[in-house]
């Protein structure tokens, strides 16, 4: 799969949108969003478990694509960047476990959105294998 992923359909890839479906996916309590905003500002609702946290995440995407409003589209591994940026400043300040699992959330549901492909592992075939008795000889 290409580095440049994104939806099938252009709309769906803008900023608002891609904010939009991770809200929906963690819920209104984890990730708010204000659906009347025209602005980045206006955009988070304040009433977050992790305000902090998920303000941090949209600017930190926002800024990663240099975007002058929320309805221009984003590319899956520039927001990928940024919220990777953002769980190793978590782990080197031995961040809270809970905003560490938000993020890995907000990873896994941005590679569903774009639809990227899952690593998988090479695992090998079980092995068949007999039981043998112990037997006195």
């Amino acid at each position: 799969m290409s580095k440049s992923s994104t939806p099938s359909s252009p709309e769906l890839s803008t900023f608002v949108h891609y904010c939009t479906t991770v809200a929906q996916q963690l819920g209104g309590h984890r990730f708010p969003l204000n659906a009347d905003a025209k602005q980045l500002d206006e955009l988070l609702d304040p009433n977050a478990i992790h305000y902090s946290l998920t303000r941090q995440v949209l600017f930190e995407v926002y800024a990663a694509h240099q975007l002058q409003n929320i309805r221009q589209p984003i590319e899956a591994y520039t927001v990928l960047d940024a919220l990777g940026a953002i769980r190793g400043d978590l782990l080197d300040k031995r961040g809270d476990v809970d905003q560490i699992a938000l993020i890995d959330q907000i990873g896994e549901l941005t590679v569903a959105y774009f639809k990227l492909e899952q690593p998988t592992l090479n695992t090998p075939p079980p092995v068949r294998s007999k039981v043998l008795p112990l037997t006195k000889s």
